[in-house]
């Protein structure tokens, strides 16, 4: 909401960088995309090494989330993810590695571009992908809750009943077998 009131809205903002941890990051990029869509670009940035390591790629990150958000040819491309040299739509990124630099990736579609020296390149005009959905949120005031249940084998039904008791209008299950462990 504030990124469409005081980006969106004033003619002297190009666009907005949003710092993030990447646990998560792909999955607020996905959101920002469906629900800022005024043409401004809105690149989400993190570092996959910390401040403390001998090369933190934090910094150079954020310069080069910044050089992309205020390029002309980033207008009309939605949100996207900017670390690492690459330039990736929000709608198709994916983090395919805990622990590898250039983790966030589109697989199928590939990157929207590149850095070079800190140049953005993009490899083709701005499109709308494929069935992407936009959603206005200016009147929402609230979100629903929805519970995450890690489930395991032999997990009792109680679980998921209390958290429709206890309040939530959805609940995600997340089930991971002991053979995927080993």
């Amino acid at each position: 909401k504030q990124i469409n009131k005081y980006v969106c809205q004033d003619d002297t903002m190009a666009g907005a960088v949003v710092t993030h941890g990447t646990d998560v990051l792909e999955e607020t990029a996905f959101f920002l995309d469906a629900t800022v869509n005024c043409g401004k670009p809105v690149v989400v940035v993190g570092a996959m090494r910390p401040a403390t390591a001998i090369s933190a790629d934090g910094p150079f990150n954020l310069l080069e989330a910044v050089t992309v958000a205020v390029s002309p040819e980033a207008k009309d491309r939605g949100a996207m993810v900017v670390m690492n040299d690459r330039i990736t739509s929000a709608y198709y990124v994916t983090k395919t590695n805990a622990n590898t630099m250039d983790t966030f990736r589109a697989p199928e579609q590939g990157h929207l571009g590149a850095l070079l020296s800190n140049t953005p390149y993009f490899y083709y005009p701005p499109v709308k992908p494929t069935g992407k959905r936009e959603y206005v949120v200016d009147n929402v005031t609230s979100i629903p809750r929805v519970d995450i249940l890690f489930a395991y084998e032999d997990m009792h039904s109680d679980t998921l009943y209390n958290a429709v008791k206890s309040g939530a209008k959805g609940v995600v299950v997340s089930f991971m077998s002991l053979e995927s462990l080993s």
